[in-house]
């Protein structure tokens, strides 16, 4: 009835998580030479590319679970007989075991990326030259998870083998019940979201060459978007971005209860005459309920690692034998890499138990015994065992270089 403890690895390739699986990489070259020109010569070279993946996951599980028994094998009656009387009733035993999963998401996103290399050279030019190259390159991916469940599980047991009357008898007189059991298992675990992003950048591995020999007067030099940049105060390099968003949502509503009614006692046994040597004699048998009650709710796993712009990539830029009024706009790199996990849990969980066990209320009034002990009256155990059992809202995120996943957890 508890959960199972999965294995994961400490590597957050695809391996990670088999579920989902995205995977898209982009190798290529762009070259742009400008040579022996005149004057006025504008050039807009480079690249920019794109990579977006967007992974939405949604779902909802509503389950109901209940169980409704009731068991007699008690209310006999035996009265005014003559001879030996005897009553005895079988046990009674009622056994539920319900088990709800629901809900669960996984998510592998691994080599996302352009890895291009940029080259552009400039050589041999006259004057009032503007090249713009050495594009930027942008990776967004975005993971969203939601998970709603709303389980219920019930049980409502009646059990009896009591309520026995044995009364008015001349001779033996013998009543005994059998034992009425109750067993309740209840297990929940719902909503859980496992995610393993890594090695996602558009410039991964990639170099960006700008070269410019040889030029006349008033040239600029730069990035693709390098004098907006510059206007708008921010950096004004190469531009290659990566964004990864990771949003875990997780509500639950569980419900779990049991009301148990169990007796083996309540019997009569009065006013017997008992013959040579014969007793009257009562004897209940046991009175058990036992429930184990197991919700696990709201996990989420995020492993983001080897993530960036800067991973086996470089920028290389000279300048030879310019004229006068030469402007440069960025020609490093800008590395931007923006990480966002968000995770939210709720959970409402009720677990009750209501018993009632019984195993006395039992009479063996006015017997007569003529030799012997006379009347013998003996109650079985009752027993209740109850067991609660809540895991509720845990969270695991790991940003880093060596991020790795928990080697066990109880993902089901």
């Amino acid at each position: 009835m508890y959960n199972k403890l999965a294995k994961l690895t400490a590597s957050l390739t695809a391996a990670s998580v088999s579920m989902a699986f995205a995977s898209s990489v982009a190798f290529g070259a762009n070259v742009t030479d400008v040579v022996n020109t005149g004057d006025h010569v504008n050039v807009a070279g480079g690249s920019s590319a794109t990579t977006n993946v967007s992974v939405n996951n949604s779902n909802n599980a509503v389950i109901s679970q209940s169980s409704s028994t009731t068991s007699n094998t008690g209310g006999n009656t035996a009265n005014r007989n003559i001879g030996d009387v005897a009553v005895q009733t079988g046990p009674t035993a009622v056994t539920n075991v319900f088990t709800a999963k629901a809900n669960t998401n996984a998510t592998a996103v691994s080599g996302l990326g352009g890895q291009s290399s940029d080259s552009t050279s400039l050589t041999n030019t006259g004057n009032n030259v503007s090249l713009t190259g050495n594009g930027g390159d942008t990776t967004n991916v975005g993971v969203n998870n939601s998970n709603n469940a709303v389980v219920s599980q019930s049980a409502s047991s009646n059990l009896n083998t009591g309520g026995n009357q044995a009364n008015r008898n001349i001779g033996d007189t013998s009543l005994q019940t059998g034992a009425a059991n109750v067993a309740n298992v209840f297990n929940t675990q719902v909503n859980s979201n496992q995610t393993a992003i890594s090695g996602v950048g558009a410039s991964n591995n990639s170099s960006d060459v700008l070269g410019v020999t040889n030029t006349g007067d008033h040239v600029t030099v730069g990035c693709q978007m390098g004098l907006i940049s510059l206007l708008m105060l921010n950096n004004g390099g190469c531009g290659d971005t990566t964004n990864v968003s990771v949003n875990n949502s997780n509500t639950a509503y569980i419900a779990q209860s049991s009301d148990s009614t169990v007796n083996t006692g309540d019997n009569r046994a009065n006013r017997n005459i008992g013959l040579n040597g014969a007793d009257v004699s009562i004897m209940t048998g046991a009175a058990n309920v036992g429930n184990a009650f197991s919700a696990m709710a709201n996990s989420n796993m995020t492993g983001i690692s080897g993530n960036g712009l800067l991973n086996g990539s470089s920028t290389d830029s000279s300048f030879t034998n310019t004229g006068d009024h030469f402007y440069v706009n960025g020609t490093g790199t800008r590395v931007e890499t923006n990480v966002s996990v968000s995770n939210g849990n709720s959970i409402v969980a009720s677990q009750s138990s209501s018993n009632d066990s019984n195993t006395g209320d039992n009479r063996a009034n006015r017997n007569i015994a003529t030799d012997g002990m006379g009347a013998l009256l003996g109650t079985g155990n009752a027993a209740m065992t109850q067991a609660f059992l809540a895991g509720a809202n845990w969270n695991w995120t790991a940003i880093g270089g060596n991020a790795a996943m928990p080697t066990s957890w109880w993902m089901f």
